[in-house]
Order: structure tokens, then sequence, then C-alpha cells
């Protein structure tokens, strides 16, 4: 996959709130037209979420030795590959920075690419409860609260897909508003985290499903299946018959009185 900037006479910085998303490494094309160029007098800078790369330290690209020129048009492109560093992928925000002053002073405008982020990471899904003081394994008498916890820098929360499905011993669905149920997901920036909570506080067995791919289309998904049942059974629910029983037969020896 290639950016390509086409051949120009004088740059304008991209819309840097825009982002290209790979999962894996791509190609930058940069091209411009000038008659007296020389690749010295490019200066590029790349940065990887927001601070600069060094140059040539392991990511693949030397300005001044990947340049190539058409004479007759005097364009001349620069060919860059982003998101590798010493043949291996590694995930960030790329930006690059290039800047131009040619033999005879005259300068271009300072082009400001858009940010392309590489992304070759699954989201990494965990679900904590409150309540884990579980009977027979999958039954528990009181209300549960699951945390859910997504890592990844490039989720969207409005693409984050939950289903919740309640139902009774007989199968037959439980009324669960999940909307209510569930908190908004809120982002922890410093930790790359999203979380909300879901609150399980009806009788019902609750099949609960989560699947969240990320910008990049990386994908990762969780289930789980348990039972709340917080009623006792009452007294006036149990009913006792008792078969007739069965008269004149004796089993054994039979002794005659007197």
């Amino acid at each position: 996959q290639t950016i390509m900037v086409p051949a120009i006479d004088t740059v304008s910085t991209a819309n840097a709130n825009t982002r290209f998303i790979y999962q894996d490494a791509m190609m930058f094309k940069f091209a411009m037209k000038e008659i007296n160029f020389n690749a010295a007098d490019v200066k590029v800078v790349v940065y990887r979420d927001g601070v600069e790369v060094e140059n040539g330290d392991g990511y693949g690209y030397m300005p001044e030795k990947n340049w190539s020129t058409n004479s007759a048009s005097y364009i001349h492109t620069l060919t860059m590959e982003i998101g590798k560093k010493n043949g291996e992928l590694v995930d960030g925000d790329y930006q690059i920075k290039i800047d131009y002053i040619d033999r005879a002073g005259y300068s271009m405008s300072t082009y400001i690419s858009n940010i392309i982020t590489i992304d070759n990471t699954d989201p990494v899904i965990n679900v904590d409860y409150d309540n884990y003081a579980a009977n027979n394994k999958l039954y528990y008498n009181k209300d549960r609260e699951a945390t859910i916890t997504i890592t990844d820098r490039n989720v969207v929360s409005d693409e984050i897909i939950v289903k919740v499905m309640a139902t009774d011993i007989d199968g037959n669905v439980v009324p669960f508003d999940l909307e209510s149920k569930q908190s908004p997901w809120k982002f922890d920036k410093a930790t790359n985290k999203w979380t909300s909570k879901v609150k399980y506080d009806k009788d019902a067995k609750y099949d609960f499903k989560i699947v969240c791919n990320d910008m990049a289309d990386n994908g990762d998904s969780d289930d789980d299946s348990f039972t709340v049942d917080k009623t006792a059974p009452k007294k006036d629910s149990f009913r006792f018959e008792y078969s007739k029983a069965l008269q004149g037969i004796f089993y054994g020896k039979r002794y005659a009185e007197g």
C-alpha cells in the first residue's frame, strides 16, 4: 500500500487530523518538481507517536539515498517504507515532515503528512466480575457486575458489540435492557484501555458475548454464560402426593394368633 504525494512546485500541509490506517508497513512516495535539485537540500523528519525517529535508525529510510529522478520532467521522487524497524513491524502513529530550500535560496512550503497509523495488534478483551461466589460452578445467588476492559489504542467505542441474552429455566426470554444496565465506555489514554460495566440483577440465565474490531480491522471476542438466582424456594411451592397403600399383602412369614 502506498501514499503518493503528487509532483508539485509548492506543497501545502496535509490535514493532520485525518489518519490513514494500515495493518502492515506502507510505502510513502513524495514527488517534487525542481530543476536545481539536490537531495542533500531536502530535510526529511519522521515522527512516531510525536517523537522524532532517528534518520536511518533501523526504520528503513535514508532520505539522501531514497530519491529517484526523471531528468526529462525534473520530477524527483522520494520513496520510504513506514512502519518497520530492523525488518519488524512497529505499531504507531507516524507523520512525515519535509522542508526544502534550493541552491538559489527558494524555499518550499513545509509539507506535513496526514497521520499514518500502523496497527498490527489485536485488541485484548478482559471481563472481570465483582462476584465469583458460585454454587455448582455457574449459579450465583447474588447480583453480578461485569467490568469489561479492552486494551487497544485504535478502537471506536461505538463499534464495540456487546450482546446479552437472558432466559428463564424454560428457555423463555427474560426482558433485559442492556442500554440501562451498561455504563458508557471510558477511555484512559495513558494505558490505552476502554472500560464499561454491565449489571446483572435479575433472576435469569445469561449468555454474554462481546466482539471488538479496531480501526485496522484487528479483532478479538469473548463470551460467557452463568445463572443468577436470588429467589429461595417457598414452602407452598412444593406438593407431596403418596400412592395408595396396598391392602392385604404380606411379605415374609405370617404367624397365626394364639
